[in-house]
């Protein structure tokens, strides 16, 4: 499994998540109107997503090993920056959709339970998997460090990195916390939902901006300017909410979205920027117009992030066994890549899918409200 590095923020590793439901708009926002049954396009989304993360490791093992130049470093790190970034802003817009309507104490422990049997079990199992191999080779994980970890309890690994022991749970420590700012906001009057959320994230992500880095790894997450794409997915549900949705469609979508990925690989500044408007734009995107392999690949995205490093490995290896040569770097590329790709297919299908439908029935039961949406809208 590719061990992350510190990228957007310090100390923070480069590497989100990743369904019958309902909608419901932010609490104070009126319903979502003129909305598609499905929101295909932030499925296609997440499978972009996942697809940069794991072109990100893919580069990065590839350098490491020599057989590309120490240039494409940064090129990898922003990939995976960007892939992260729309993961974190799909998830605050999703969840926005999908929370449940009612408030007060008895919904938000519902939310808090809905997410951790959707996102724990499958992260629970990559984890012990990876510690598994890590002690097969002769370097146990710590106790501690491995009860933390599962626990979502951020810490420093020995580099010093914001990292648990699987190295891409970096981000559900962030998901999970933001689980936790937005359960608190249903304990708040209806109006006030969206407005303690955002006041609350921008403090602390100014106060991590204008103070010292701070030593303390809880400190280091809960002051993270990286929180605000969270706030932007609520935000852009809010303001998808107070207007009818244009129906773009795939070749505007298109022409929209691969100048904005492109500009997002060349210059890691416009990131804050374009994630949030290709979320729109994907949210936008007028029903029927994905094809099937991309929304299963987007069903995909969670175990695609979670055990794609699980085939990188033995990769690398095998790379490292062969000559350097150009088309030996293309094919171990392409390889890898597509190779992620079904790896995380084959985990969504053999175990993740059969993993939900068992603790769906551990779930607490959702209050119908008056729009439904798909399943695939509630992966993350």
């Amino acid at each position: 499994m590719p061990r992350a590095r510190p990228a957007i923020i310090s100390r923070l590793p480069s590497p989100g998540d990743p369904s019958a439901s309902v909608t419901c708009p932010l609490p104070g926002s009126p319903p979502m109107r003129e909305a598609p049954s499905r929101l295909e396009g932030i499925q296609a989304l997440r499978a972009l997503a996942a697809l940069l993360v794991v072109l990100d490791h893919c580069l990065l093992k590839f350098t490491a090993a020599g057989h590309l130049p120490l240039w494409v470093e940064p090129f990898a790190y922003r990939s995976g920056s960007a892939g992260v970034a729309l993961f974190f802003v799909i998830s605050g817009f999703i969840m926005a959709r999908t929370a449940s309507h009612p408030r007060g104490r008895g919904a938000a422990r519902r939310f808090i339970a809905r997410r951790l049997l959707r996102i724990a079990p499958l992260y629970w199992l990559a984890t012990l998997i990876y510690a598994a191999r890590l002690a097969a080779g002769g370097e146990a994980v710590a106790p501690l460090d491995l009860l933390r970890s599962v626990l979502f309890v951020p810490y420093f690994d020995a580099d010093q990195a914001l990292r648990p022991v699987l190295g891409v749970g970096w981000t559900l420590n962030f998901e999970m916390y933001f689980y936790l700012v937005f359960a608190v906001s249903l304990l708040l009057p209806a109006r006030l939902g969206l407005a303690a959320i955002a006041a609350f994230l921008v403090a602390s992500a100014t106060f991590g901006a204008l103070a010292a880095a701070p030593d303390n790894a809880l400190a280091t997450l809960l002051t993270s300017p990286m929180l605000l794409y969270f706030l932007a997915g609520l935000a852009l549900h809010a303001l998808a909410a107070k207007r009818p949705l244009p129906a773009l469609t795939a070749r505007t979508a298109t022409l929209l979205g691969l100048p904005a990925v492109a500009a997002m690989l060349i210059d890691s500044a416009t990131i804050p920027f374009l994630a949030p408007a290709l979320v729109l734009a994907a949210a936008w995107l007028r029903p029927g117009r994905v094809g099937a392999p991309v929304l299963a690949l987007g069903d995909a995205s969670y175990s695609t992030y979670l055990f794609h490093g699980f085939l990188l490995g033995p990769l690398a290896t095998l790379m490292l066994a062969s000559q350097t040569s150009p088309w030996a770097t293309a094919a171990f590329l392409i390889l890898a890549v597509s190779g992620s790709q079904l790896c995380g297919l084959a985990v969504h299908l053999a175990i993740e899918r059969p993993m939900l439908r068992a603790v769906r029935t551990y779930l607490p039961p959702r209050t119908p409200l008056r729009t439904q949406v798909s399943a695939r809208d509630q992966v993350v």
